[in-house]
């Protein structure tokens, strides 16, 4: 259910889980819920079966308590304030400029500020438009799901617990594109939650931009074996061109050679 809700009758043993009877019949009709975040500090629950467990008898006798409710009595005991922690989250790029066909690093760190654990956590990163997955690391402990190689979308990790005081850092790889337009921008998003309420829900999420280079392909060393020709014979005559052609992406490229 939305929220996320605990039926505390079902905390208690099987033999105990009734609040009413109906000729003879035990049945649960009284129930008290509570928040997984509740939950976290210990509670108890009891039924005070002061209906149920006496006969109906009794319901005429003035001098006696029992059977002055239709229906026995839960009652919850909670220990308050529920547990709670501040999941921090920062993220940083290797490259503030990064070229394009090659790799770009980030570092995610998620912090527990505390006073208490973080359960059931969660740490998710967005992936850049115009990148492709390449590889993750994580803490021991942790379990991360990302997309396929040179896939997109977003890496998801996530552990048990994290500490108080304790701190989770993971790194992502991603190829640009070599396709990417020059000065295109790459934005990075990360974030974390917990089931452990968190205080400070503004800073569990952050991002980080870089730009991509993508310089256009460079021509060297350009000369030809007949610097001239002559003279005029109307007889065509081979002349060889060498060149070295380099670029970030395509080592296949050819150049066009325009003669005039």
């Amino acid at each position: 259910m939305d929220p996320d809700l605990t039926d505390l009758v079902l905390t208690l043993p099987a033999e105990r889980r009734y609040s009413y009877v109906e000729n003879g019949n035990a049945q649960t009709l009284d129930h008290i819920v509570a928040r997984s975040s509740v939950l976290a500090r210990p509670f108890h629950l009891e039924i005070a079966h002061d209906n149920a467990d006496f006969p109906k008898t009794l319901a005429s006798d003035a001098t006696r308590p029992e059977r002055v409710s239709d229906h026995d009595m839960p009652v919850a005991y909670f220990t308050l304030p529920p547990l709670q922690a501040d999941l921090a989250t920062s993220i940083t790029a290797a490259n503030a400029t990064v070229l394009s066909g090659t790799v770009q690093s980030y570092t995610v760190t998620v912090t527990n500020n505390g006073p208490d654990a973080a359960t059931s956590v969660t740490v998710i990163d967005s992936l850049p438009d115009h990148t492709g997955f390449q590889s993750v690391s994580a803490p021991s402990g942790w379990t991360c799901t990302p997309p396929a190689i040179g896939g997109t979308g977003e890496v998801s990790c996530t552990a048990p617990s994290l500490a108080s005081g304790n701190t989770a850092q993971f790194t992502i790889n991603v190829v640009v594109n070599c396709a990417t337009a020059q000065g295109a921008s790459l934005v990075s998003a990360a974030g974390a939650t917990s089931t452990t309420l968190d205080p400070h829900s503004e800073n569990n999420n952050a991002s980080v931009t870089s730009i991509v280079s993508n310089p256009p392909p460079v021509i060297s060393g350009f000369m030809a074996d007949k610097l001239s020709l002559g003279p005029p014979n109307h007889k065509l005559v081979p002349v060889t061109l060498s060149y070295s052609l380099t670029d970030n992406c395509d080592a296949g490229m050819v150049p066009v050679l325009t003669v005039s």
